[in-house]
């Protein structure tokens, strides 16, 4: 494969419960190809950066950017050295899915990746479905969706997706992932001993994005 997908996670009020709030890509070749963040706003907020075509719901920047992109109009971006990787910009309206993502637009930003071997797409959702009558909840835990559109030769991916796909052998530290941490025995040791270890290696990969 192409790429390399990486992903950092935000904990909730209770040790069971965590988002997605961040993903990185790189290609093959190690370099970066580009880095998408949440942004959270409580439900109060205006909607001042949205009304002006300004992103209030993701942060996204590539390598070659000092800044995060400021403007949401539609873009794709050739975003590897061998134009291997694709990567697209644009909003969907909040009433064409099945419930509203998010709670400070009429829009959904979007952002898809397209390589020979993936297309996914990553966007920002509250948190509905764990706190269906709080709206402060939802919007406090405001996070990424991470959706496979498409996948080609899947048995030759590696990493903790395909293992809980099961297109791979899965390892016992993934296995354990699919475990709620308060059925685990010493689970707040465990749990943030594996955050910690993933956070960092993350955390370098994507470092000069900040």
């Amino acid at each position: 494969p192409e790429l390399t997908v990486w992903a950092s996670v935000f904990p909730g009020p209770s040790q069971d419960l965590q988002w997605f709030e961040r993903f990185g890509v790189t290609g093959h070749d190690g370099q970066e190809v580009v880095d998408i963040s949440v942004l959270r706003h409580q439900t109060s907020e205006n909607r001042t950066n949205a009304d002006i075509g300004g992103f209030n719901q993701l942060r996204v920047k590539f390598p070659w950017m000092i800044q995060p992109l400021q403007n949401r109009k539609s873009q794709v971006h050739l975003a590897s050295r061998r134009k291997q990787i694709k990567v697209a910009v644009f909003t969907q309206e909040n009433r064409l899915f099945d419930r509203p993502k998010v709670h400070t637009s009429p829009v959904v930003e979007i952002v898809v990746v397209e390589s020979p071997s993936m297309v996914f797409a990553v966007h920002a959702s509250h948190a509905g479905n764990e706190f269906p009558h709080d709206q402060h909840l939802q919007a406090k835990y405001t996070h990424l969706d991470w959706i496979c559109l498409d996948a080609i030769g899947i048995e030759q991916f590696r990493g903790i997706l395909p293992q809980l796909w099961e297109t791979t052998p899965r390892s016992e530290e993934v296995a354990g992932m699919m475990i709620p941490p308060s059925k685990k025995p010493f689970s707040d040791f465990f749990c943030q001993s594996i955050l910690h270890k993933k956070g960092e290696e993350f955390q370098a990969r994507c470092n000069h994005f900040l």
